[in-house]
């Protein structure tokens, strides 16, 4: 899972998650997309690459990029050990 926070003023705070310029959207057993969480139920190796997320509110928007690194297939009998968990804070600016 990677989840993101911003906060800003005014607080109603909508996310838009990316990759290669195409908005992301939920996948049955294999991506669940909700407002400031992207979270993988299954990934593989062609899923590396580059994300980015967009935080907007009525005062603008700002932009995350995210460099997600897969070692291997991520498996029901595998845990998360090889695959980097992010949470990061991003501060919207005005």
């Amino acid at each position: 899972m990677i989840r993101v926070r911003a906060k800003g003023n005014p607080d109603d705070i909508k996310y838009k998650w990316n990759r290669n310029n195409t908005q992301l959207k939920s996948l049955p057993k294999k991506l669940s997309v909700e407002g400031s969480e992207l979270n993988f139920t299954e990934v593989s190796r062609k899923d590396r690459g580059k994300y980015e997320v967009e935080a907007t509110n009525t005062e603008g928007t700002t932009k995350l990029e995210i460099e997600l690194d897969v070692q291997c297939k991520l498996t029901n009998s595998h845990t998360l050990p090889l695959l980097s968990l992010l949470s990061l804070l991003v501060k919207l600016i005005n």
